[in-house]
């Protein structure tokens, strides 16, 4: 079911979010450590044209798993990271 949730989410954001002028993302606010969430507000805020909050979220992302649990972000995560950020 959250599968499905996230595929959804990732077809609005790709069909919609770039004519949208703000994003609610409390999810990933709010410390959750499901990086799926994650993911999904960095991409919405690509859409936005706002990479240094993409940069941002994922350098909170990371502190929070080293702190929490002493862990990376996960290969998914790192390479949305960097394929983000290299769009010119």
């Amino acid at each position: 079911m959250a599968s499905l949730a996230l595929n959804w989410a990732d077809h609005f954001f790709a069909q919609f979010l770039p004519a949208a002028s703000t994003v609610p993302l409390p999810c990933a606010r709010f410390g959750t450590l499901n990086e799926s969430l994650w993911r999904l507000a960095m991409k919405a805020e690509n859409a936005l044209g706002l990479r240094e909050a993409v940069a941002e979220r994922y350098e909170r992302l990371r502190a929070l798993l080293d702190e929490r649990l002493g862990l990376e972000p996960a290969e998914e995560t790192r390479l949305l990271h960097r394929r983000l950020l290299a769009q010119t």
